[in-house]
């Protein structure tokens, strides 16, 4: 069998540069920001700014050159952006601050600046030094390491993650299964993405229900997690491995980031289904959450794209698909449903 084989969409359409977020230009932002960056760098002027495309996200994003030789990197929010961008940003830059374990693998912190302090719908940036040109992908080894570092990380300064929006949805009984079972909308928009979707969940959709149900009892260990931990949040330099993105950090169920990180290596195709269980295996309720996780991205991947970010439901469906091959490794299902021919989100304009 071809592991990759299920994931060929995915994989295809991440490189695309018709795909890529729509990012701010960096004339857009503002002088008195370009000044404070500055500031905070020991700088007098801004000589060179590369947009950095990458993820899912179109948070603003610049590498630059300043006039005193360092280079800063700097992402966050601007008025466009149609997410929580700046609550985002201000958990990312405080968990960099206060957690000594996210400053010790992550770029270091220069601060943050804002267009006005009370305006979140305005410019939100955070400034850390440039660690550096990446060199090469992560392999799924290297990767599955970060869990044990992660495991045994000081939680001091992080939120707990019910207090995070996007956490919360994998943990909340009404975003999973359940509004595939009671929304018909939501029924249509599963059964979109698979050949003979329905049927499939005439089949599996009471085993999955029953799993979200006996996961909602349990008492589940908890540490720092990342939140999002994906290869491509993994910075190679030619001096030391970053881990970036800390947005959703939070002191919260291990498990979390070890199903995300193993199903994330299932759909770029560096795991077998197999393989990820079996790196799992180790945590408690670790099928029980596959099936949590796996019940939010079913209720996320099939709804309309957000034409900001064109990836988005792309990634969120590949996720779905490995984790429905986990569970069938995990046999709480039979076997996975197999992909539409055509993707409802394979256009960015839809």
């Amino acid at each position: 069998m071809n592991n990759a084989a299920p994931f060929a969409p995915f994989l295809s359409a991440l490189p695309r540069a018709d795909l890529q977020a729509q990012k701010p230009d960096f004339t857009a932002l503002p002088a008195t920001l370009q000044r404070h960056i500055c500031q905070l760098a020991g700088a007098q002027t801004i000589l060179k700014a590369q947009t950095i495309y990458g993820g899912f996200s179109n948070a603003a994003c610049w590498r630059m050159m300043l006039d005193n030789s360092r280079q800063v990197f700097v992402k966050g929010s601007h008025p466009a952006d149609p997410s929580h961008g700046a609550a985002n940003l201000r958990g990312e830059v405080s968990v960099c601050k206060n957690n000594p374990f996210i400053q010790s693998h992550a770029p270091a912190l220069l601060g943050m600046v804002s267009e006005d302090a009370g305006d979140d719908n305005g410019w939100w940036l955070g400034v850390w030094v440039d660690a550096g040109q990446h060199q090469r992908d992560i392999s799924a080894n290297e990767a599955l390491l970060w869990l044990e570092k992660l495991s045994h990380a000081s939680i001091s300064g992080l939120p707990d993650y019910r207090e995070n929006p996007y956490l919360k949805g994998f943990f909340d009984n009404s975003r999973k299964w359940r509004q595939v079972s009671t929304q018909p909308v939501a029924r249509q928009r599963f059964e979109q993405l698979f050949a003979e979707g329905g049927r499939w969940l005439d089949k599996n959709l009471a085993a999955l229900l029953q799993s979200v149900e006996a996961f909602s009892q349990q008492e589940l260990q908890c540490g720092l997690i990342h939140g999002d931990l994906r290869g491509d949040n993994f910075l190679l330099t030619t001096d030391k491995t970053y881990l970036i993105d800390w947005a959703n950090a939070a002191n919260g169920p291990l498990v979390f980031d070890g199903l995300f990180l193993s199903a994330a290596l299932v759909m770029r195709g560096q795991l077998t289904p197999q393989q990820a269980c079996d790196a799992v295996a180790d945590y408690a309720h670790a099928p029980l959450m596959a099936a949590s996780m796996a019940g939010y991205f079913a209720d996320q991947a099939g709804r309309a794209p957000v034409v900001a970010m064109p990836r988005l439901r792309l990634m969120q469906t590949g996720i779905l698909v490995a984790l429905l091959e986990m569970l069938a490794v995990f046999r709480i299902i039979d076997s996975p449903p197999q992909l539409a021919p055509t993707l409802p989100s394979d256009s960015p304009t839809a």
